[in-house]
């Protein structure tokens, strides 16, 4: 009785299972062309409802491209949650820091994503310097908070 019980549960998600394998790899089609709205509508209707850490990356990296930065950390977060481990989620957390202009949240998810790469790979001189730009927009921030400008009003012209 419960190995017939086991092979009807089977028998009625195997359809399920082998329709969000499919969406999914749509989904990857799509990322790599570019289609971020549509690589959204395809992971929200694959009603992931908190499983698929891969299903959490590609929306969160075409929340990125849609200059949806807020939604695209929740994404990646929710994604090495659930035990992805693709670089790429440092690699667009960082991206989305810095569009934040938190560079020091920045600097460290591209220290992340450098950690995570061999180093004979194609980003590593770009994610350098990259660290260096975190750096560089940091320093200037600190610099900017130095001076305080006010208005002397239309008596100095």
């Amino acid at each position: 009785m419960r190995i017939c019980m086991s092979l009807l549960a089977f028998l009625l998600f195997a359809p399920m299972m082998e329709a969000q394998q499919y969406l999914k790899t749509e989904a990857k089609t799509l990322l790599s062309k570019g289609r971020y709205k549509d690589v959204i509508s395809i992971v929200d209707a694959m009603k992931i409802e908190d499983t698929d850490g891969e299903a959490f990356m590609m929306r969160g990296i075409a929340n990125y491209f849609l200059n949806d930065a807020d939604a695209s950390l929740s994404d990646l977060l929710q994604s090495y949650k659930l035990g992805e481990r693709n670089p790429l989620i440092f690699l667009y957390s960082a991206k989305s820091y810095y569009a934040k202009a938190n560079y020091e949240d920045a600097a460290l998810y591209y220290k992340l994503y450098l950690k995570g790469i061999p180093q004979n790979h194609k980003d590593v001189a770009y994610i350098i310097n990259e660290i260096k730009r975190c750096a560089i927009n940091l320093q200037m921030t600190e610099n900017l908070s130095i001076a305080y400008v006010e208005n002397l009003g239309q008596a100095v012209n």
